[in-house]
């Protein structure tokens, strides 16, 4: 090799170290916000969540990811939960965890809205028959309304899920639930997957910065207080004073 070339390709190697910071910095300049959906769904869980996307917008993420795990919860901070994720530009996946409850009854309700579903092997997503305050069953306009919703929300996003799958989550006698597999292979999942980092992967996210949005401590003593048992607590101190 010539002088002439060993200088040409000395340079030719100085300039590339130079952008190659550049280049790495692109590859990485995405951010997602993983936002814990955990325990009851209720109107603490509902205030978190408005406050936790609302940062994750404003601060610019590209994505936003629920890590879910509850045995669903009210009707009411559901559907509110839902409204929020509609008129949200940011796309939003959930995955669902695999270690105590999944996506349960208003849980599997929230999932159904975004934009992909990814979920532990152990996971379940369903179960959404309506029961009351005091455990019993809806009565039967209350629960033909739910399975109206819930088929809604089957066909919300653009991956086809069967509506009668989700109407037979609240069937009152039998409501189903499907496992990791039973929701890929129906079309209620976009994969199984072990952790986060495959999630991030499957999305093409896999360099991101994450965010871990947490939950402050009001937000916290709000959840506890609007918490379904401690309403009725409360109710019964009311009752006796």
């Amino acid at each position: 090799m010539s002088k002439v070339h060993r200088i040409s390709l000395f340079l030719l190697l100085l300039v590339a170290g130079m952008f190659l910071p550049f280049l790495s910095s692109a590859q990485s300049d995405q951010t997602v916000h993983v936002i814990p959906v955990e325990q009851t769904v209720e109107r603490g869980l509902e205030a978190f969540l408005d406050r936790a996307i609302d940062t994750a917008v404003e601060q610019g993420a590209d994505h936003i990811l629920l890590e879910m795990d509850t045995p669903g919860g009210a009707v009411n901070a559901a559907t509110n939960i839902v409204g929020k994720i509609q008129e949200t530009e940011v796309p939003i996946t959930t995955f669902v965890l695999g270690e105590n409850y999944g996506a349960i009854s208003a849980g599997a309700y929230i999932a159904l809205y975004t934009d992909n579903i990814f979920m532990q092997p152990g996971a379940q997503i369903g179960n959404a028959s309506v029961i009351d305050g005091a455990g019993n069953a809806a009565d039967q306009k209350v629960a033909q309304n739910w399975a109206t919703e819930m088929r809604t929300a089957a066909q919300s996003s653009d991956h086809d899920r069967p509506p009668d799958i989700a109407e037979e989550m609240v069937n009152p006698d039998k409501p189903i639930s499907l496992s990791a597999d039973e929701a890929v292979n129906n079309g209620y999942a976009e994969g199984k997957v072990d952790n986060r980092e495959e999630v991030l992967a499957k999305l093409d996210l896999a360099d991101a910065e994450i965010v871990e949005q947490e939950i402050t401590f009001f937000e916290t003593l709000t959840r506890w207080i609007t918490h379904p048992a401690m309403i009725s607590v409360l109710l019964a101190v009311g009752a006796v004073a």
